[in-house]
């Protein structure tokens, strides 16, 4: 890192070993709630393959995933069998903001589009999808949520830093 001094020289600033690792690539957390499992594997494998393989995908059916492990993004049918993608939408942005949601449906209508995002999803695939089409929206919707987690931690470390006020 290079900062410039007031003169207009520059001096050369070594990262701190904590800054070093902070910056890291922290795999990312997919969970999958699809009643079809073929949905479920191409779904894990597009993700897997996608950015190089930072990523992790999960491929269990159930919500209650998201209360014993860490998940970034959700990828889930607006149709299933035990509950309906709408009310866990609600309940995911009700109890775990953070989280994307990413809705699937083969069911698509311009109305269903306009009340998930309405309550929060962040996209809309419609099935059957193009694998492309799909790594590319999990690509997007992964770099954004890489940059609200980046947010939050350059936040943090201002808040707890020495001398600042907050």
């Amino acid at each position: 890192m290079q900062i410039r001094s007031p003169a207009g020289g520059s001096q050369y600033i070594p990262m701190s070993e904590e800054a070093a690792v902070r910056r890291e690539v922290v795999p990312m957390n997919l969970l999958i709630v699809d009643d079809e499992q073929s949905i479920r594997e191409t779904c894990a494998t597009v993700w897997s393959n996608a950015d190089e393989g930072r990523r992790r995908g999960h491929r269990r059916r159930g919500a209650g995933v998201l209360e014993h492990s860490p998940i970034d993004i959700l990828l889930t049918d607006l149709k299933l069998q035990q509950t309906n993608g709408v009310e866990l939408l609600k309940q995911v942005h009700d109890v775990h903001p953070e989280v994307a949601v990413v809705v699937l449906t083969q069911y698509g209508t311009i109305e269903s589009a306009l009340e998930v995002t309405r309550i929060g999803a962040v996209d809309y695939v419609t099935k059957p999808f193009r694998i492309e089409e799909l790594r590319s929206r999990l690509e997007r919707v992964g770099a954004a949520v890489e940059l609200q987690q980046e947010n939050r931690l350059l936040r943090e470390q201002l808040r707890t830093r020495p001398g600042s006020a907050g």
